[in-house]
């Protein structure tokens, strides 16, 4: 729960004044929105029905200022205590990995045998995709610094990957 009011997916850079960036390509908050929106979107719908998460607008500065609704903190704890051993350690490996619960949560939701919700759709690649927003923007601007950069990304995988065996550990 600590992660939640400063989740990394939801915390979106300031807005890049048109004279500082390249019209030709995105910037890294659009990116960022890209990446988060459709999994609040599930997270919200399918997960958590009726919640709202709040997103960090870095426009307002770089330290946290959303806090989550009462009601979502709420339904997040419920779902939280109702998870299985396995389920919570699948959760912790995965959000310690992408630095966000609610990546870890939209990981374990769709693929743990006891949580079971969504069709199995969003894995390993779309959750380290979602947690390497600013990484892949960054590397694109200025390069890859080899040995590190591609060794951090297999690294995220390899993390998700594990997390996502833990919660299929019960099937």
């Amino acid at each position: 729960m600590r992660y939640l009011h400063t989740d990394t997916l939801i915390f979106y850079a300031p807005t890049t004044p048109v004279g500082y960036r390249d019209p030709n390509k995105k910037t890294l908050r659009e990116l960022q929105m890209e990446e988060a929106e459709p999994v609040v979107e599930w997270l919200t719908t399918v997960l958590w029905p009726g919640t709202k998460i709040e997103y960090n607008d870095g426009d307002l500065g770089f330290m946290a200022t959303a806090q989550q609704p009462p009601e979502t903190v709420k339904a997040i704890k419920e779902w939280l205590e109702s998870l299985t051993d396995w389920d919570l350690v699948a959760l912790e490996m995965a959000t310690l990995s992408s630095k966000s619960l609610l990546i870890g949560a939209r990981l374990v939701a769709e693929w743990s045998s006891d949580v079971g919700v969504g069709d199995r759709s969003w894995g390993i690649e779309e959750a380290a995709r979602a947690a390497s927003v600013e990484v892949r923007y960054q590397t694109e601007i200025w390069g890859e610094v080899e040995d590190t950069h591609d060794v951090d990304r297999e690294d995220v995988k390899r993390q998700l990957g594990a997390a996502w065996l833990m919660a299929l550990a019960t099937e």
